[in-house]
């Protein structure tokens, strides 16, 4: 029954895992969007932390029972949360507009972006506009099946950076530390209740981090933030490995200390900017007619590297000790140049600007307006009271990429 009902919870796990950013993405403005999107990560390690803290305490509780049912117990909370709020939120607005659902899709935009400052919705309504006709060109497009997703030019290298993104990501063996973390700290002298004290705050600390990783990312952008994280992991995790083949087993506390300290450097670089910045990218790269299976794959090398990573783990700490930990510091060294040097930057950009990284074809294309052209389409959009005054705002060819200066 416990193995079933684990299987069922990671199953529900793999679905909104995938879901909730590909969500978050489709509702946040660009400039905000690794804000919003990195509230994810944000959430999700401070689970890990709340879990961490849990765990601290039932370590006084003599009950076993209680000690493990508890526990187990306490993961009803954030879904039934999570469910029981789950009907007062919009669906996403490009699913709407995709479906040619405009006036629902339109209406949740204007919810999403009221501003007192805005009364006639104008970044609504031009957000609107881009959407609609960006999905509008992409329906007269055949629909890729998963052949084509993998290797057809117009998406291979998409579904290519997304999984490298998160295969990337957990091989700087972030897990395996904090998964093994307690007995890691059993051998550097540390026992009773403080090992299980200080994965707790360990935890807390990455929430923390991931935070300032979501509130930096879309000023510092999405490919420098990674590469400045997984540089620290790198180096961090070089001198732990060095710490523990020196002082582990010993009686050097000054040693095993620092040891710890740099275990905690680690999770912040991770923290800071790896963690939320790996969904927020894998989210924002795909169209809207491949985003929900683009996210998919991309998480799928996620839980395909932690896997392995995780189920070796255990027999190469008890085999060979220390030297595990070179496996990431080798792997992690040798994919960060490629994703520093050649993934594209994408901060600032709406969804559908983004495409044009890719070789995609943007029609309506906001984000290369001249101040003129902007004031110009925002007066036009103002006076616009229903969809269709909106869409005969910007109907002729002076609003085309191609066309644009005639304005």
């Amino acid at each position: 029954m416990f193995l079933i009902g684990r299987g069922l919870n990671g199953l529900g796990v793999g679905f909104i895992n995938c879901a909730i950013p590909t969500y978050i993405s489709e509702i946040s403005p660009p400039g905000q969007r690794g804000r919003i999107v990195g509230s994810h990560g944000f959430i999700i390690c401070a689970a890990y932390g709340v879990a961490g803290w849990c765990g601290f305490a039932t370590y006084y509780e003599h009950n076993p029972k209680i000690q493990w049912r508890l526990l187990v117990a306490l993961q009803l909370v954030a879904p039934l949360l999570l469910l029981l709020g789950s009907p007062w939120i919009p669906e996403s607005p490009r699913w709407l507009i995709n479906r040619q659902r405009d006036q629902e899709g339109l209406a949740v935009l204007e919810k999403l972006h009221a501003n007192p400052a805005d009364p006639d919705h104008i970044a609504a309504k031009g957000e609107f506009l881009q959407v609609q006709r960006q999905l509008a060109f992409e329906r007269t497009q055949p629909v890729p099946n998963y052949f084509q997703l993998f290797f057809g030019a117009k998406y291979r290298k998409r579904m290519f950076i997304g999984w490298y993104v998160q295969a990337m990501a957990q091989s700087t063996g972030v897990l395996v530390i904090a998964n093994y973390m307690v007995l890691e700290l059993n051998t550097l002298g540390v026992t009773g209740s403080m090992p299980l004290l200080l994965l707790a705050v360990y935890n807390s600390w990455a929430a923390f981090l991931n935070f300032i990783n979501a509130l930096l990312i879309d000023r510092i952008g999405r490919i420098r933030i990674i590469t400045i994280g997984l540089t620290g992991c790198v180096i961090c995790l070089t001198v732990v490995t060095a710490l523990n083949a020196k002082y582990a087993g010993t009686d050097n506390k000054a040693g095993q200390a620092v040891a710890v300290l740099f275990m905690f450097l680690f999770v912040t670089f991770y923290g800071f900017g790896i963690d939320v910045s790996s969904y927020v990218y894998c989210t924002e790269i795909f169209p809207t007619s491949i985003r929900s299976r683009g996210t998919g794959w991309s998480v799928s090398g996620l839980f395909l590297m932690t896997t392995i990573y995780t189920t070796a783990a255990g027999p190469a700490f008890q085999n060979i000790g220390w030297k595990y930990y070179l496996v990431f510091i080798i792997v992690t060294t040798l994919m960060l140049p490629y994703a520093a040097l050649r993934f594209p930057e994408t901060k600032g950009l709406s969804l559908e600007e983004i495409g044009a990284l890719f070789g995609d074809e943007v029609v309506f294309d906001l984000h290369n307006l001249s101040t003129e052209e902007q004031k110009a389409l925002d007066a036009r959009v103002a006076a616009s009271a229903d969809i269709a005054g909106i869409e005969n705002a910007t109907s002729d060819k002076a609003w085309t990429t191609e066309h644009k200066a005639a304005v």
